[in-house]
Formats: C-alpha cells, sequence, structure tokens
C-alpha cells in the first residue's frame, strides 16, 4: 500500500487508555531505519485491556519516569511491514531525549485513533506514512498539564 492510499480516519477514543511498563528493547528499527526511535513497553500486562482495541496508530501522549508528559504517537500492533510474529506496545515521543531511558518507567497515555496498520510497498512510504502520522498527531493531541 502507497503512503498516499492509506485510508485515514482519525477520532478521539471515549476515555483515554493509560498503557504502563518498563521500557524494553525492541526490534531496533525505529530509530535506525525509519528515523523515528521509538520506547517499547512489555505487552503482557495489556493483554486483557488490548482486546477491546483495534490495532493500530494512535495518539496521546507520553511519560518518562516522573516527567512531563510529552507528545507521542504510538503503535499497538503487529508492524505488518515487517511481518512481526509479535504484537507490540512502542511510543514515538515527539521530544528529543539525550539518552536511552531503557529500564525507565514509560506510562503512555493514548487519546486517539489515527489508523489501521498497513505491509507498505517499500520502507519510503512507511516513512512517509510516519511523518503523516506526525503532523496529524501533533494537530490533535490534547495536552494534559499535570
Amino acid at each position: 500500500m502507497l503512503a498516499s492510499e492509506v485510508k485515514r480516519e482519525p477520532r478521539q477514543l471515549d476515555k483515554e487508555l493509560q498503557l504502563e511498563g518498563i521500557v524494553i528493547r525492541g526490534f531496533g528499527r525505529g530509530g535506525k531505519q525509519l528515523d523515528c526511535p521509538t520506547a517499547n513497553i512489555p505487552i503482557e500486562a495489556h493483554e486483557a485491556t488490548l482486546q477491546t482495541l483495534s490495532t493500530g496508530i494512535y495518539y496521546g501522549e507520553a511519560r518518562v519516569d516522573s516527567s512531563v508528559r510529552y507528545p507521542a504517537v504510538i503503535s499497538i500492533g503487529w508492524n505488518p511491514h515487517f511481518q512481526n510474529d509479535k504484537k507490540t506496545i512502542e511510543a514515538h515521543i515527539l521530544q528529543k531525549f539525550r539518552e536511552d531511558f531503557y529500564g525507565s518507567k514509560l506510562t503512555i497515555y493514548v487519546q486517539g485513533f489515527l489508523r489501521d496498520e498497513h505491509k507498505f510497498h517499500s520502507i519510503e512510504d512507511l516513512k512517509q506514512a510516519i511523518h503523516d502520522d506526525i503532523a496529524t498527531a501533533r494537530n490533535l493531541i490534547v495536552p494534559v498539564h499535570y
């Protein structure tokens, strides 16, 4: 699927969904292949909650340890472009960090849905979709200050 063919139907969730876990190493593709580093948390503690949520790309905020909440784009699912055999929860936090924060507590606040997961024709198409997701999310995220 080409990035321009992705059907987007952004919508806010009825209630903000909170997912929490210790940051673990993922596949390492976000920062290296996609220029979009992500923080992954274990999915096991959230499997029951995620059964009621479609896989896809979401927007919201994330907090590292006791930091402020930063805007984030969140992927929940299988990453079909890479044919994962394991579901993941990963957040691309729209904030630059000086160093990795593996082992830190990450709280993800899912506010809304951006789009379904898709397999793309190329990495460049996927990168364009990610860029579009970030731009859309910046306009939809409702900042919560506390």
